[in-house]
């Protein structure tokens, strides 16, 4: 099929420009991938044409290239459901507004963002789906290629020997590069029994964080409760603190909040409260 060069070079050029950040890239067959996915798009859009109409068609139009994601198309979708935290929610909406405003005066959005993170509270108050609009939103923005959460607790960065875990802690985040590293109970890099492989793996987590290779590239969650977070961040490297930008408290959630969520999970699975029961928010109340 014949492409339209000025379509083709746009659409290209910014996807090339994203898979960049992710891992094991290689050019030739980034654009191999790209042309083909675009030539099975147009197929399937002619599909439905008479031969004759079809064997007109020889040009492939922007559609064909790029299949936006619902909120790539509209970044007020990652806000959607998100119940209980409005604090977060509006944290988020000010990184949207930090990119636009970087976009309007043309700089790259990156350079107004520090994307280390610091999520403290306890379970179930929402860090790792938070830690997916995320994803989502520097998606939508431009900021990541991929809204993908790479999840990895604190054991998965020791192999337990001295050594060794500098080079297992950078392939972790080279297969988070272009996405969300979340790393769960992060506290537990924290050893109080000084065991040098954990203090290697928090040693090389600081030197990756201002590597070129990584520092833009990625977004580096460290999640766990809020005192164990604090002595992790204090104690451990004082590079660390230094190098985590934003720390964010998920406070439990009030009864109403997961009276709503409870319901919303009910409809989700065609599920209805017994009957004469309007609300799960007094059951809530007693917990």
């Amino acid at each position: 099929k014949e492409v339209a060069f000025d379509t083709a070079k746009q659409v290209v050029r910014r996807d090339l420009a994203k898979a960049r950040m992710r891992p094991n890239f290689g050019n030739a067959g980034a654009v191999d991938n790209c042309v083909s996915s675009a030539v099975v798009r147009a197929e399937a859009r002619l599909e439905a044409l008479p031969a004759a109409e079809r064997a007109t068609q020889g040009e492939l139009l922007l559609a064909d290239f790029l299949v936006e994601k619902p909120h790539v198309r509209d970044p007020s979708l990652v806000f959607e459901g998100l119940i209980g935290c409005e604090a977060i929610r509006t944290r988020l909406a000010e990184y949207q507004a930090v990119c636009a405003a970087a976009k309007r005066a043309g700089r790259d959005p990156i350079d107004d963002l520090a994307l280390v993170f610091c999520f403290q509270g306890s379970p179930g108050t929402g860090k790792t789906t938070v830690a997916r609009r995320m994803g989502m939103l520097f998606e939508a923005l431009g900021v990541l290629p991929s809204a993908e959460v790479v999840q990895v607790s604190a054991s998965d960065f020791s192999t337990g020997f001295v050594g060794q875990t500098a080079a297992r802690t950078r392939d972790i985040f080279n297969s988070a590069r272009g996405a969300v590293l979340f790393i769960d109970e992060a506290y537990r890099l924290y050893d109080p029994l000084g065991r040098s492989y954990m203090q290697e793996a928090v040693d090389e987590i600081v030197n990756l964080l201002t590597e070129e290779q990584y520092r833009g590239k990625l977004v580096v969650i460290f999640a766990g409760y809020a005192g164990q977070m604090s002595r992790l961040l204090d104690e451990v490297n004082p590079g660390l603190k230094s190098r985590v930008s934003d720390v964010i408290d998920f406070p439990n959630f009030a009864p109403a909040a997961a009276a709503t969520m409870a319901a919303q999970q009910l409809g989700e699975k065609r599920l209805q409260l017994p009957a004469g029961a309007e609300s799960l928010e007094p059951w809530m109340r007693r917990g």
